[in-house]
């Protein structure tokens, strides 16, 4: 079964401007939390320059996957950064929370008790290097599996036409 909206070309359009549009929001998010930020030190300017990277990334590879000329590139990049987005987790004083555009996430927090959490939210960004407490938590990101199914199975079918009419 094939998750597309109208053809390929528009269906790597919309996740192209998604993965742009989703770096611009992180972006200005991190940058509005770092003009609040008072003093910064090594780890926290280590930290914003990740954030940073991310979000830019993000937007980089939603450049290249528009370009047909660049297409390979971009849907490998895209692969790469809806990877990095299925996972988030946080165990004692670390946490890695990224999701570029959207997340609709279902988990399980383990502070005082189990919880089951389920919800939705736009681009955010959270690492946390020996905090007073993270908590625990894990949870996976839906949407970043529908959209890494469709880049795979786009991937696949591109390689086997090219690899036919070769």
């Amino acid at each position: 079964m094939k998750i597309r909206i109208k053809d390929t070309k528009t269906t790597l359009k919309l996740i192209g401007f998604y993965q742009i549009i989703g770096g611009v929001l992180g972006i200005g998010m991190t940058a509005a939390t770092l003009l609040k930020t008072g003093t910064i030190n090594g780890l926290m300017l280590f930290i914003f320059l990740f954030a940073f990277f991310l979000f830019g990334f993000s937007i980089q590879s939603g450049n290249l996957i528009i370009q047909s000329s660049k297409l390979n590139k971009g849907m490998i990049y895209s692969m790469i950064l809806q990877g990095l987005q299925i996972v988030s987790f946080g165990i004692g004083n670390y946490c890695f929370d990224f999701y570029s555009g959207a997340k609709g996430f279902i988990g399980f927090e383990f502070r005082n008790c189990f919880k089951f959490d389920i919800g939705a939210t736009f681009s955010g960004f959270n690492f946390t290097i020996n905090s007073i407490d993270a908590g625990y938590f894990l949870k996976i990101n839906v949407i970043s599996i529908i959209i890494l199914s469709i880049l795979i199975n786009i991937f696949n079918e591109i390689r086997k036409s090219n690899q036919i009419s070769n």
